[in-house]
């Protein structure tokens, strides 16, 4: 029992120091480079990034399907060029990290992915079956699954050129600070889906006097009020890298 427990701690200890210094790898890759990226890609990633806002909104209750189907992308100006850097984010990422990959033939392998297709199918007990041939008989599917998989495997090729150096912390501690970190990235998530699902608040017309009013005034109290401005934060940028780019995060952790 005692064994069981200690490598069950060993093994959490082990995925969340990769989930911290994976994070911090992505950061430093995206403060380290700055390139030009195909305009198209990053429209591409920025529909992707509104469409799961919608998509998170409608799953977690906040709107409907038919309440967001008008809305192609965020009201706010301020909300639109955040998600647009993001999708650049991701974009640049991507070709890095794809790049990398290309470079020191970094492959994944048929067995690799038929064991993330298996993983997936793991998600939803009882329907294992229809997720695996979904996905086995989906190539659109297939590489969603892949794009995480090869970004994973180039991240771990350069963990392993890389020169780390090695500290010591407790185990709480570390769960902290990735807690800390998934917390940041769940607020984000939430205040995108204000986003979605804000509306647009209008003042009703004056009601009409008979003779009384002069045209000009009958102007001005039909005027509607300015809509509000979003206060959404971005959300998580730290995903998997994009489906074209790797095959996010990104990277979606």
């Amino acid at each position: 029992m005692k064994e069981a427990l200690k490598t069950q701690l060993e093994q959490e200890a082990k995925t969340l120091s990769r989930a911290k210094v994976k994070r911090a790898l992505l950061d430093k890759l995206a403060d380290s480079y700055d390139f030009a990226v195909p305009q198209g890609m990053v429209d591409l990633e920025y529909r992707d990034i509104w469409q799961q806002i919608k998509r998170d909104a409608v799953m977690s209750g906040e709107a409907t399907e038919s309440e967001l189907a008008d809305k192609d992308e965020p009201e706010s100006e301020e909300d639109r060029a955040d998600y647009r850097n993001i999708a650049e984010r991701r974009v640049r990422l991507g070709l890095l990290l794809s790049e990398l990959g290309l470079a020191n033939k970094v492959e994944i392998n048929r067995d690799e992915l038929m064991r993330r297709v298996a993983d997936e199918a793991r998600r939803y007990p009882g329907q294992e079956r229809e997720v695996f041939e979904f996905y086995t008989k989906n190539e659109q599917a297939m590489a969603q699954l892949r794009a995480p998989l090869y970004e994973d495997k180039v991240v771990d090729f350069i963990l392993e050129m890389a020169d780390l150096k090695d500290t010591e912390i407790s185990l709480e501690d570390l769960r902290k600070a990735v807690r800390e970190d998934d917390e940041e990235e769940e607020n984000q998530a939430k205040d995108a889906k204000k986003s979605a699902t804000k509306k647009t608040a209008a003042k009703k017309p004056a009601a009409k006097k008979a003779s009384e009013k002069k045209p000009a005034e009958k102007k001005a109290a039909e005027k509607k009020a300015p809509a509000k401005k979003a206060a959404a934060k971005k959300p998580a940028a730290k995903k998997a890298a994009p489906k074209k780019a790797a095959s996010k995060d990104d990277s979606k952790s």
